[in-house]
């Protein structure tokens, strides 16, 4: 069992980690909208040339279309703020090692690997739009496009090892429970 004192210091960390949270999702909204917003130019690399359009070049269906795409990473980064939401919430309530903090965690590490192949497909997702709707005449160079950010896969992968280790915690801590 936890001491007060313990208690107390994880409700305030919780505390100061959900402020964190609403900040981190309120510039995240805003770089989303600022996005759609701004001119931004669409910049890709067909036969070794650079190909560039500003988003304003583009006719309002595409340029949702673009701005979804290229907003997809950060709307999947909105659902690892929500789990890390979720967690503080249980922590607060002096649930540590449930089955409930293990899905957060889990949910977590497959959320980060999403973003990790949603970089990946990101090129290549634009640039067959582009193509289908013959704005550019093919594919852009991908060779390098390809590479995972292993900036986000690495700790995706982590936290579903500390998925498991906390599913192994409380299925323990459920076991010296039910011992008499």
């Amino acid at each position: 069992m936890h001491s007060d004192n313990t208690s107390t210091a994880i409700k305030k960390t919780a505390f100061w980690l959900n402020l964190l949270i609403l900040g981190t999702l309120a510039l995240s909204l805003g770089e989303m909208m600022f996005t759609f917003a701004s001119d931004i130019p669409v910049t890709l690399s067909i036969n070794g040339e650079f190909w560039t359009r500003p988003i304003s070049g583009f006719e309002a269906g595409d340029r949702v279309v673009l701005v979804t795409l290229i907003s997809l990473g950060k709307l999947l980064w909105i659902g690892v703020l929500y789990q890390f939401w979720t967690l503080c919430s249980l922590y607060k309530r002096n649930q540590i090692f449930t089955v409930a903090n293990a899905r957060c965690f889990k949910h977590t590490g497959v959320i980060l690997v999403m973003i990790a192949v949603v970089e990946v497909a990101l090129v290549p997702a634009i640039g067959g739009y582009l193509m289908y709707r013959a704005i550019i005449p093919k594919m852009p160079d991908i060779k390098y496009a390809l590479l995972f950010n292993l900036d986000t896969l690495v700790p995706g992968v982590f936290f579903w090892l500390i998925a498991r280790i906390m599913e192994c915690a409380a299925a323990m801590k459920d076991e010296s429970e039910l011992t008499i």
